[in-house]
């Protein structure tokens, strides 16, 4: 092995790298740079609060990412060192969801991924506007659209034709599932019409198929 050694060395190439103990643990920066630790967490059902604390020279700001489980991580916010460590407050989250969070650090070399922490935040999901089906579809003039309001505010359910004209639009009220006659009181000649559902920021679009 020292004769290959000498051989790399006198023709100036690179010799086999060798792990020494301190870089067991060098990930993501060397120990005499920058560590960072959960020091703790508080979560209810409309915040998380998360602080970190750090070892080394730490950076004046970092950002903070947030990740919905199976999701990839997005900026949410940045944190500033307070002389122990970090802390961010989430206020964006819902109830019954996991997340994962994250520190981005740069330290020269390009932004590092830190402080890693998974939370869970209690209470029942909030449940979400769905469109679960416009039947039948084709249609040779009567349809269907069942959907589920998931609070009190007011839904619209418009019909359009193809050049983007309004058939006819339903305002329903009430949380819970709806079932809506479209075609109830007026003809709909043959041709493809869309079904749009509005709910706060929120709408879902369906394509309905008329054949006479």
């Amino acid at each position: 092995m020292q004769g290959s050694r000498g051989f790399l060395a006198a023709r100036g190439l690179p010799q086999p790298w060798r792990m020494q103990k301190r870089d067991v643990m060098a990930a993501p920066f060397p120990l005499n740079q920058l560590q960072v630790y959960i020091a703790g967490e508080s979560v209810d059902t409309s915040h998380v609060v998360l602080h970190w604390t750090t070892r080394g020279t730490a950076p004046a700001s970092v950002n903070v990412y947030r990740a919905v489980a199976g999701q990839s991580y997005g900026l949410i916010g940045s944190a500033t060192f307070d002389g122990l460590g970090y802390s961010y407050d989430d206020a964006g989250v819902a109830p019954g969801t996991q997340y994962r969070y994250a520190l981005g650090v740069n330290l020269g070399a390009g932004e590092q991924i830190v402080g890693e922490r998974t939370v869970i935040v209690p209470g029942a999901p909030i449940p979400a506007l769905s469109f679960t089906a416009l039947h039948p579809n084709p249609s040779s003039g009567t349809v269907v659209a069942s959907f589920v309001v998931p609070d009190s505010r007011p839904a619209d359910l418009v019909l359009y034709d193809l050049s983007g004209r309004q058939i006819r639009k339903i305002t329903v009220h009430g949380a819970g599932p709806h079932d809506i006659n479209l075609g109830q009181g007026i003809h709909l000649e043959s041709g493809l019409y869309f079904v749009r559902l509005s709910h706060g920021d929120t709408g879902i679009t369906r394509r309905l198929s008329v054949v006479r």
